[in-house]
């Protein structure tokens, strides 16, 4: 365009080719192989790149998600054995009465109130801390089919575990002469029941999610 000097054609260079001694069309097409090989080499090693770290990725992401769902998990199940707990030795007390047995499980669960009482602070965090998982992770997962909705879904339910969670725990002093009424009188067992109930609606669900999402994450490594 700036010299008016026209290119060869892909023809005419094809004829100017054919038209070079032997000894020069020997050297043209070596060249021709070696920057060939160069590109086929050079793309073939930036795509297994790509995808080395697409892998890396999706494992790490997998692992957060691993990482993270392991401890509401051990959480939730805590919070609802000690929740069971409570249940359990209320229709004790209803069922046979006070006595020296009842009064041991009930020291027992004010031994336990605090450890419940710091899981179900965990557990509020974690599920305000879940959606920074979510924004953390969203390129990752929007190169999965459904993977954030399924994450969304899993962070729905364990909010209403979170929601549940909010059951009345005995505040008692261990020596306390009336500790069996005073007991009886601190717990609700409709709150209990509806945390129970609430954990074993959304516990599975959560596990099941949690581990799909990690499967297509883990998927290009492992396999089918």
């Amino acid at each position: 365009h700036i010299t008016s000097i026209a290119p060869l054609t892909p023809m005419q260079l094809v004829v100017w080719v054919s038209d070079l001694p032997a000894e020069y069309k020997i050297p043209v097409f070596s060249s021709l192989l070696t920057v060939a090989g160069f590109i086929i080499a050079f793309h073939t090693a930036t795509i297994n790149w790509k995808q080395q770290m697409s892998a890396q990725l999706k494992a790490a992401v997998a692992g957060d998600i691993e990482e993270f769902f392991n401890e509401v998990s051990r959480l939730t199940r805590n919070t609802k054995l000690y929740a069971e707990l409570l249940i359990e030795t209320v229709d004790q007390i209803r069922q046979d009465g006070g006595d020296n047995e009842t009064v041991f499980a009930i020291r027992y669960i004010l031994s336990k109130t605090p450890e419940f009482i710091a899981s179900r602070e965990r557990l509020s965090f974690l599920s305000v801390e879940v959606y920074r998982i979510l924004g953390k992770n969203s390129v990752v997962l929007s190169s999965i089919w459904g993977a954030i909705n399924r994450l969304k879904e899993a962070n729905d339910a364990l909010e209403n575990i979170s929601q549940a969670m909010w059951i009345r725990v005995p505040y008692l002093h261990a020596e306390d002469p009336n500790i069996i009424d005073s007991f009886l009188g601190q717990i609700d067992l409709d709150e209990c029941r509806n945390f129970i109930k609430s954990c074993n609606d959304n516990y599975n669900f959560i596990n099941g999610l949690t581990g799909s999402i990690r499967g297509q994450l883990l998927s290009p490594v492992i396999g089918f």
